[in-house]
């Protein structure tokens, strides 16, 4: 029965796609109320995995926080623009969450 919704997954950030989905569904005389079912429960699950991620990489981040309290500041003379910098990019990766 939900063959026809293996596209599901890919269409849940793109809303146009969705909105067509719904309206070929109808167009074929099916009930739709199934498809959005199945694109919510996809949009919660993508979610919930994004919540996971943004959890980690705020934890992440607060534990650098943490180290560094008590870390003096970089000399402005000093090459570096900043140490930290370098020490959260090289641990995790994690900048693109500043």
């Amino acid at each position: 029965m939900f063959e026809r919704y293996e596209r599901v997954k890919p269409c849940v950030n793109w809303v146009a796609g969705c909105i067509q989905q719904v309206f070929d569904v109808r167009k074929q005389g099916e009930p739709v109320c199934t498809l959005v079912k199945t694109l919510i429960d996809c949009k919660i699950a993508t979610l919930e995995q994004e919540i996971q991620q943004a959890t980690a990489r705020k934890t992440m981040l607060e534990t650098h926080r943490t180290s560094w309290a008590t870390r003096p500041l970089d000399n402005p003379s000093n090459v570096r623009v900043c140490s930290l910098i370098e020490e959260v990019s090289l641990t995790s990766n994690c900048l693109d969450a500043i």
